[in-house]
């Protein structure tokens, strides 16, 4: 629509460059949500190395700390030092801990607060939570924020937390959230601790005909 208006106003430069705004705007809109999309129906098979979940998220951290001090939010990290390293994929848990990070951010960018990361070792598995001191979630059951396309919050997408939970499953683990009005939220990722090694590829040649 604000094309055609630009073309009925070719010489009308204020309000074209007002419209052209507007619509680069919303390309990059429905390009986030095109890319979501993406990751939720074909994110990939996860490509598991052995590596320290504490190393993923103090990279990531690092990466959310410019939007986080921005919106006044101050973020700790907990990271349990005895943590034993696992089998994951360190791109796909940095997805996770960014899209849980970020949730966090944006729920307390009125305010300001604190987010919380804290990592444990559990009986097989590696435990880690995400808390924010934000208002929490109005819903009535916290399980329907994982499901595709729902929101809470104008213009997002709906699908970064449907991703993150297929990457924790993919995993071979869980993601369930706690949520108090006023009070904050608390997402828990568990993963499993042990994992088979992945088998070697085995390289065939060629054989030209």
């Amino acid at each position: 629509g604000f094309a055609r208006l630009i073309l009925d106003e070719p010489t009308n430069l204020e309000a074209t460059q007002m419209k052209a705004r507007i619509i680069a705007r919303e390309v990059m809109r429905l390009e986030r949500i095109l890319k979501n999309v993406m990751d939720f129906t074909a994110p990939g098979q996860p490509e598991f190395r052995r590596s320290q979940l504490n190393t993923v998220i103090e990279e990531t951290v690092t990466l959310l700390r410019p939007e986080a001090e921005e919106k006044k939010v101050t973020i700790q990290c907990d990271l349990d030092p005895n943590l034993p390293p696992t089998w994951l994929d360190p791109e796909q848990m940095q997805q996770v801990v960014l899209n849980l990070g970020r949730n966090a951010i944006q729920a307390m960018r009125r305010s300001g607060g604190e987010l919380h990361f804290l990592t444990r070792p559990g009986e097989d598995q590696l435990i880690l939570q995400v808390r924010d001191t934000g208002p929490g979630i109005r819903i009535r059951n916290p399980e329907e924020i994982f499901s595709p396309f729902y929101t809470t919050r104008g213009g997002g997408a709906g699908l970064g937390l449907a991703v993150t939970r297929k990457i924790v499953e993919d995993h071979g683990g869980e993601i369930s959230v706690e949520t108090a009005v006023g009070q904050g939220t608390t997402f828990t990722v568990t993963l499993p601790l042990h994992r088979k090694a992945p088998e070697p590829v085995d390289l065939v040649e060629s054989k030209s005909v």
